[in-house]
């Protein structure tokens, strides 16, 4: 009796001894059995070592990688206050701009008006002036015509002087006749003007040039005095008054007349291509004596 339960005991401490894992009835090693406790223990410090930002040897504590919390009533009125405010700066700011805009253009209107202003102030001063010049102008012809008519009628004539008072007088006729056709054009695009707007019930008739005076006295000149010395310059302007007049056979003869009796004037057409032949030939002659001429060595 004491003898197995000597024995008994010797057995059960021997079982105590074994080792960890063991099983005390047929000595084969067995899984080690894991509590709940144990298991959520190690499948904590599994999941902490999966994640890169936590577990041992992270730089990131736990605490910093947890989700941040939501944010609060306070927090979503004030960002929206802040966005309501950075709302009403972006509003200002194109107003702002609006306005800046707005400012160029009306300066730039400003400066603009002024200039035209300026310019047509300057322009009428120039307006003014020029009449004030072209009135005495006027006045001062019209005092030589009367001289110049008052004089001939005096010596009608002298061989001397009376070709060259009527060659002048011709002279002024011409200009005479060119600033009335001038003003004339002048009355015309006024009155064109107001028939186009409707101003005035009939059309304006265009003015025509008259040259008859100059044009008289020239042929006078060159009947009474075939030998004088501006001859060829009065033929000349007896063919441009008939051209300008709008008498074009009248010119072509004038011209005609020049040419058969002043063939070497500077105001016949021939003398003119002559002249330019001759100024060419020299050229072209200069041109090969320069080429001809042997250079010094």
């Amino acid at each position: 009796m004491l003898g197995a339960s000597a024995s008994f005991e010797s057995s059960g401490r021997a079982q105590d001894l074994l080792p960890s894992g063991v099983s005390r009835e047929t000595g084969d090693a067995v899984a080690p059995s894991r509590t709940s406790t144990t298991a959520g223990a190690i499948d904590r410090e599994l999941a902490d070592e999966a994640r890169p930002e936590s577990g041992v040897g992270s730089l990131i504590s736990p605490e910093e990688s947890s989700p941040l919390p939501p944010p609060s009533a306070q927090e979503i009125e004030a960002a929206s206050e802040f966005e309501a405010s950075l709302e009403l700066r972006e509003a200002e700011l194109r107003r702002y701009e609006a306005g800046a805009t707005g400012f160029v253009s009306d300066l730039q209107d400003q400066i603009r008006v002024q200039y035209e202003a300026q310019k047509d102030s300057l322009a009428l001063q120039f307006d003014r002036a020029i009449e004030k010049l072209e009135e005495e102008e006027r006045s001062r012809r019209l005092e030589a015509i009367e001289r110049f008519e008052a004089f001939i009628r005096k010596y009608p004539d002298d061989p001397r002087y009376t070709p060259d008072a009527m060659f002048r007088l011709a002279e002024l006729y011409f200009e005479r006749s060119s600033d009335e056709f001038l003003q004339a054009s002048r009355r015309y695009e006024d009155e064109l003007l107001a028939y186009e707007q409707g101003r005035r019930p009939t059309e304006p008739i265009p003015p025509e040039p008259n040259y008859e005076q100059t044009i008289a006295l020239h042929q006078r000149l060159l009947s009474q005095f075939p030998s004088y010395r501006l001859a060829d310059a009065a033929r000349y302007l007896l063919g441009y008054s008939y051209s300008e007049q709008g008498q074009p056979d009248e010119a072509l003869v004038a011209y005609l007349a020049l040419t058969e009796a002043h063939p070497t004037s500077s105001f016949s057409p021939r003398s003119g291509r002559e002249s330019a032949r001759s100024t060419s030939t020299e050229t072209t002659s200069r041109r090969s004596r320069t080429r001809s001429t042997p250079t010094p060595a």
